[in-house]
């Protein structure tokens, strides 16, 4: 019993495996990083002699001509691309005859419908300041407007670059209405504030006890092809005020 149990558990698995692996881009909901551009849908419509029903176009047939007809409704995308593709076929009329030989036919009329999606690819800098955006109003929702900011750490996979990026998070919170604080500048606070308990320091450079509790949060980030990831920490606590991740 058992092991006629596991062997319907392996078909269905592999099938769906199969199943799965079969489904074709078209048919795939967005991916992240496509912008959804509107519903686009065509009809076609055909008349054969023949006794077969429905007629001889192919899914792949009918995904060509609804991507012909978006490429036309959005010029200005050339490269777009259709997600969520469905289609339907239904019968018009079919009519029997005999002509002058004898031989019988039967000639049908039936109209295709085609929908879905038309998509076309971000740039790759923009949706990765999307994704911060949300990550960053997440992870900083109960931190009140003109907090400062210095970014601790930057983690980057994938074609994204870290620069770059750090830029984007600095826009993003100076957006939100943060103020942000160059790690460059705490940095020259710690060295001058080791001279100052080493004896060695110059007076009008003299490190503050409240320079570095100005900074109120450090904010790490990981941006990797599939999620980015937001912590907010306290400086003066060292404790997490926040830690969102949007998952793509």
């Amino acid at each position: 019993m058992k092991r006629v149990l596991m062997t319907m558990v392996l078909a269905l698995v592999t099938s769906y495996s199969v199943f799965a692996q079969g489904i074709v881009h078209y048919k795939q909901n967005p991916q992240h990083g496509e912008k959804i551009l509107g519903i686009v849908s065509d009809d076609v419509k055909d008349t054969e002699y023949d006794d077969k029903y429905p007629a001889k176009r192919t899914e792949e047939n009918l995904y060509q001509i609804l991507l012909k007809e978006a490429r036309r409704q959005y010029p200005e995308h050339p490269d777009l691309s259709i997600r969520n593709f469905t289609s339907s076929v239904k019968f018009d009329y079919g009519i029997y005859y005999t002509d002058r030989n004898g031989r019988n036919y039967y000639w049908h009329s039936y109209t295709y419908t085609m929908s879905g999606k038309a998509v076309y690819v971000t740039n790759s800098t923009t949706q990765a300041a999307e994704d911060l955006s949300i990550a960053i109003d997440k992870a900083s929702k109960n931190i009140r407007s003109g907090s400062r900011f210095a970014i601790d750490k930057v983690e980057v996979s994938g074609a994204i670059d870290k620069d770059e990026l750090t830029d984007q998070i600095v826009d993003v919170l100076l957006e939100k209405g943060f103020k942000v604080v160059a790690k460059e500048y705490l940095e020259r606070l710690y060295k001058e504030q080791r001279d100052q308990q080493s004896g060695i320091y110059n007076e009008s450079t003299t490190v503050q006890e409240n320079n570095f509790s100005a900074v109120g949060y450090f904010v790490n980030v990981r941006y990797t092809s599939t999620s980015c990831r937001v912590q907010v920490v306290n400086v003066s606590t060292g404790e997490y005020e926040g830690n969102a991740t949007v998952n793509f």
